[in-house]
């Protein structure tokens, strides 16, 4: 192995032990909603939490948000579930109970000068508030595209 590699694990692990850790008390959350948008024909509620924003770099800030798709019918809560369940195999995890998803929790970061975002970490709820997922990745910041979450950067980015 490389030292690279080692150096790269250990710190991937350290991150998903942050991100979990403090995920575990999530569900007890106080959120607050932002708004919604679409995602193909369902709405899509999105809330934040207000005690979980900090700065975590001079220029970035990282809130937990909340988000509660609304399907306009049975059949498009089916092609959801199945979309996030092979979302969910494609991230190597398991389906356990994934056909009771409720909601999801993510842990986001901004680049508050660039006007940018990344998903840290995701946690998947069932219909009785039980875990039955959860991931942090690495992905890279993306410029921020909904309405809405441009409102989530405005308010994260403006805290202290």
């Amino acid at each position: 192995m490389t030292r690279r590699f080692i150096l790269t694990s250990v710190l991937c692990t350290l991150l998903i032990t942050v991100c979990l850790a403090s995920s575990q008390t999530k569900s007890q959350a106080k959120w607050k909603s932002i708004g919604f948008y679409y995602h193909r024909e369902n709405e899509v509620e999105m809330f934040y939490d207000a005690e979980s924003i900090k700065r975590t770099s001079k220029k970035t800030m990282q809130v937990w948000i909340k988000q509660i798709e609304h399907y306009k019918d049975d059949k498009a809560k089916q092609v959801g579930l199945e979309e996030l369940m092979n979302n969910r195999r494609f991230l190597k995890l398991p389906l356990d109970g994934y056909d009771k998803f409720a909601y999801s929790t993510s842990l986001i970061e901004f680049d508050c000068q660039e006007k940018a975002g990344r998903d840290l970490c995701f946690v998947d709820y069932d219909e009785k508030g039980k875990i039955i997922g959860k991931k942090c990745l690495n992905m890279p910041f993306a410029p921020v595209m909904t309405e809405v979450t441009k409102k989530l950067l405005d308010v994260t980015c403006k805290q202290k």
